[in-house]
């Protein structure tokens, strides 16, 4: 929220706000795990001992949330097609720019700019309807 607060003058009226929302949140999201993924995480004491054990506090086989919400975001992001899949991966978890990508591609920066759009909207789609959002 404080995102979309802080760029609440880039919001256009004359399109839904709620898909405006959806799409800061996918890029804050995809943001953060690009940095959790850049850093070196340490495990606290009661993390290593799940580990370890390999089981939950219940007894059950332990299955760590972050684990289970990467692999259903990667299983929605095997489902974009592949143009649209390269471009949001470049984009976000790469950091390149829109120029980079088109050069890299050989195509337009706003051909660049349509599949990033499809991209997100698909995942939003299909977010919303898995009841992630």
């Amino acid at each position: 929220m404080q995102r979309a607060l802080r760029y609440r003058h880039a919001y256009d009226p004359r399109h839904p706000l709620g898909a405006w929302l959806n799409g800061i949140a996918l890029r804050v999201f995809l943001d953060q795990r690009k940095r959790q993924r850049s850093q070196p995480h340490a495990l606290g004491e009661s993390d290593a001992a799940v580990a370890v054990a390999g089981t939950s506090l219940n007894g059950h086989a332990a299955a760590a949330p972050d684990a289970m919400l990467a692999a259903d975001l990667d299983r929605l992001l095997v489902s974009l097609p592949p143009a649209e899949r390269d471009a949001l991966d470049r984009f976000h978890l790469r950091g390149q720019s829109i120029a980079e990508i088109a050069r890299a591609n050989s195509a337009a920066e706003g051909t660049v700019k349509s599949l990033l759009y499809r991209a997100r909207r698909r995942l939003a789609e299909r977010a919303h309807v898995e009841d992630w959002l």
